[in-house]
């Protein structure tokens, strides 16, 4: 078989080229530390990888909206916890006007000083988070929930939120409350008292939602619930409830002396019950926060350990290893410096040097 002199070129010169290929192969391996360069390396291996990035993706997600929901939820504790203790110093000084050797004078200022509290109460109930968002507003998180009601008479303070709670996804399956609106906490508290601005559970629940829609852009991965509130459809009459702004209002008017002296009187022992009603309702709360903070802890761990394991199955996939890569470099330049010898030697064959 006769082989002319340009097909041992072109051997020759392909040869090399597939060497340097190979050669450049390692090289590119080398400096990405990925085995998986393109998808036609490994088809399924490279679905696989896509698969797990994705995966870690949306995982890393949710762990940013349980960072923000902890923060929100802290925020929320914090002003459960100094409405409690506004509340509580109320009660004290309810109990302490109630002592009969206080004079007018005591009394008056024992209302100025409730009067103060109630100002410090919607103070915290008009608490913002991080984001400058009504904490108690519900889903209407730009508007004010609590604000003095100029055309009432006597003054009280009306609710100006919804009864949405705003919901944020943690989980793939998993949607996480946000915060109690402030109807709940603060507005559907039972009440002894029957007096005006009293109102029922039904009656309340009619005019105490301001809207029956999700907010309209929702924050990603959050969305608006209403929860039940206590209310009810049954026939039987509904326990009274009142807001625990105006029980501290009254109790304010029956220090300061413009209520008689019996109806005060009624008011101060009705309001001491409606106090510890509105404390109930506020420990309620926080306990409820404290469980989602719990609930919180342990998906952000579940995210965490499912985050590591994707990375490990991840790196299999697709990390080079150097030692393999590196002795497979040295072997493919040795190859190459090997084809380029004996290109050298085949190209300095000829007749004439035997002539």
């Amino acid at each position: 078989m006769r082989i002319s002199t340009a097909i041992i070129r072109e051997t020759g010169v392909k040869n090399i080229m597939f060497r340097q290929i190979e050669m450049n192969r390692s090289q590119e391996e080398m400096a990405s530390g990925l085995k998986l360069l393109k998808p036609s390396d490994d088809p399924a291996a490279m679905a696989s990888v896509l698969d797990f990035k994705a995966s870690i993706d949306l995982n890393n997600r949710y762990q940013d909206n349980i960072s923000a929901l902890q923060l929100r939820l802290n925020n929320e504790e914090t002003a459960l916890d100094s409405a409690s203790n506004v509340l509580y110093r109320v009660r004290e000084l309810t109990v302490t006007g109630l002592n009969a050797s206080y004079n007018g004078s005591d009394r008056d200022a024992i209302g100025r000083e409730i009067h103060e509290m109630t100002m410090a109460l919607m103070d915290v109930a008009n608490t913002k988070d991080d984001k400058g968002e009504y904490l108690f507003a519900g889903s209407r998180a730009e508007v004010k929930p609590f604000d003095f009601d100029p055309e009432s008479s006597p003054l009280t303070v009306s609710y100006r939120g919804d009864k949405y709670q705003r919901k944020i996804q943690v989980g793939a399956d998993i949607l996480m409350s946000a915060n109690h609106n402030g109807f709940s906490v603060f507005e559907n508290i039972p009440s002894v008292d029957t007096g005006p601005v009293a109102a029922t559970a039904a009656t309340t629940a009619e005019t105490g939602e301001l809207s029956e829609v999700a907010p309209a852009e929702p924050i990603a991965g959050e969305e608006a619930s209403a929860p039940s509130d206590g209310t009810t459809t049954s026939e039987s009459t509904p326990a009274p409830v009142r807001s625990i702004f105006n029980t501290l209002l009254r109790l304010r008017d029956a220090f300061t002396g413009s209520l008689e002296e019996s109806e005060a009187h009624r008011i101060i022992t009705a309001g001491l019950q409606d106090l510890d009603a509105g404390l109930k309702s506020l420990s309620d709360a926080r306990v409820e926060v404290g469980a989602r903070l719990s609930t919180l802890d342990q998906q952000h761990n579940i995210l965490e350990k499912f985050n590591l394991d994707s990375q490990q199955n991840l790196s299999d996939l697709q990390d080079a290893d150097y030692a393999e890569v590196i002795s497979r470099f040295n072997l493919h330049q040795t190859a190459l410096q090997a084809s380029q010898q004996a290109y050298v030697k085949v190209q300095g064959l000829s007749l004439f040097n035997y002539l």
